[in-house]
């Protein structure tokens, strides 16, 4: 919850949205934030969340002039969704990404640390 949104904004705010701010605040606000949106779109769906999420940063950003702002605001709202979710999807969650990490086979020993 932590790693991620701070990978993102880095990437997406610091960087792209610096790089596309020579044009403007609403064109670096617009194209970081559709850029922030493809990859989290899944088949033909529009991820609204992401969508106001994205402009909610790159506005954040453009405001406060520090980075720090999205992604404080990014890793709470991360936090926020992930702790709202049933108890029993948290659980399938935290599952899905533990087999992930550590169930993964390389050269046919496990990676990551994990105690065979």
């Amino acid at each position: 919850m932590l790693i991620g949104p701070i990978a993102e904004e880095i990437f997406f705010r610091g960087i792209l949205y610096g790089f596309f701010r020579r044009w403007g605040a609403p064109t670096a606000i617009v194209l970081s934030t559709l850029l922030f949106v493809l990859p989290h779109t899944s088949g033909s769906i529009i991820p609204v969340t992401q969508l106001i999420g994205g402009i909610l940063f790159a506005v954040a950003y453009e405001v406060e002039k520090n980075l720090l702002v999205p992604m404080l605001i990014h890793c709470l709202g991360n936090l926020a969704i992930f702790n709202s979710r049933p108890p029993h999807l948290k659980v399938v969650s935290i599952h899905i990404i533990h087999s992930q990490l550590f169930s993964k086979k390389i050269s046919g020993e496990r990676h990551l640390g994990a105690i065979s």
